[in-house]
């Protein structure tokens, strides 16, 4: 019998995405282990996330491909929204699972959403595209940041008496149905917030695995979705042409189309906002010409 020892973070979410992948992969000649490694990102709850933040860029991501390329772990489960552009040399994505939503959801103490929100109400998220999304739509609220797993930040919004509200991913959200069993037990609103562009790669669950380790790499390519594969390539490819990191200021959503993908992004860098769309027929050409369009 094959084990396969699958590297994982111990949050709610990430052992959530573990089960996804372990229920995808489930083989009656198949021992799946689960191996939890806690991340610089889990560690140091006190440090700020962005372009400030004293983490290295791979805050949620580094200890688990360390493992990986160590050979403890055969495969190591990221949120593909954490996971740098660039894979450490002898690693690589092996497969990418089907999508979940791609929106971001707002949990509210008030109904009515983002725009029902008291006046110069105060706001919680630890994206700086969301920052500058929800001041886009309402410059009076004053956006905090906030650390955490999932369901922890949603206690914090519940017991703090400051906070109104704050934004999260609607996948994770909805990975850990959270709307039964702490929004609701709560007595906190939500409203999917669809005109917001999400971070690249958003609701997608990335697999890395060694590139020399052949048989786990075939084993994956059964689970891999290349549909979502491209939407998200095309997403990431703007964000390395940007030369930023999980943290820039970028929102973007790829969708694949007859004509072949079409890529809406926004970019806010300083005081600018950029936004741009493109279809092309595949992800290198649209990603450059969002880029370019951006450069105008």
């Amino acid at each position: 019998m094959k084990v396969l020892k699958i590297g994982t973070r111990g949050s709610d979410l990430a052992l959530a995405q573990t089960i996804i992948l372990r229920d995808a992969l489930s083989a009656p000649d198949l021992l799946l282990e689960t191996h939890i490694i806690q991340t610089q990102g889990d560690l140091r709850l006190d440090a700020p996330l962005g372009s400030s933040s004293p983490l290295d860029k791979g805050a949620f991501t580094k200890e688990l491909e360390i493992s990986l390329l160590r050979g403890e772990i055969h495969v190591a489960v990221h949120s593909l929204k954490d996971l740098p552009t660039e894979n450490p040399p002898g690693l690589t994505v092996a497969a990418i699972l089907p999508r979940g939503p791609t929106h971001d959801v707002l949990i509210s103490k008030w109904p009515g959403g983002l725009e029902a929100l008291p006046k110069n109400a105060h706001v919680a998220t630890g994206s700086a595209r969301r920052k500058a999304q929800i001041l886009q739509d309402r410059p009076d609220l004053t956006v905090e940041g906030i650390r955490g797993n999932v369901p922890t930040r949603i206690r914090k919004l519940a017991e703090t008496e400051s906070l109104a509200a704050l934004v999260l991913a609607q996948a994770g959200w909805e990975r850990l149905q959270l709307s039964e069993k702490l929004c609701n037990p709560l007595n906190l609103h939500t409203q999917i917030l669809e005109h917001f562009l999400p971070a690249p790669g958003q609701g997608a669950i990335a697999v890395q695995a060694r590139e020399s380790d052949s048989p786990t790499c075939r084993l994956l390519a059964s689970v891999h979705d290349p549909v979502t594969a491209e939407c998200v390539t095309a997403e990431r490819l703007l964000l390395a042409k940007l030369g930023g990191g999980c943290h820039l200021a970028l929102g973007a959503r790829a969708e694949k189309v007859s004509e072949g993908i079409h890529l809406q992004a926004i970019w806010f860098e300083d005081a600018r906002q950029h936004f741009a769309e493109a279809l092309a027929a595949d992800t290198e050409e649209v990603a450059e010409l969002v880029f370019a369009a951006f450069l105008r």
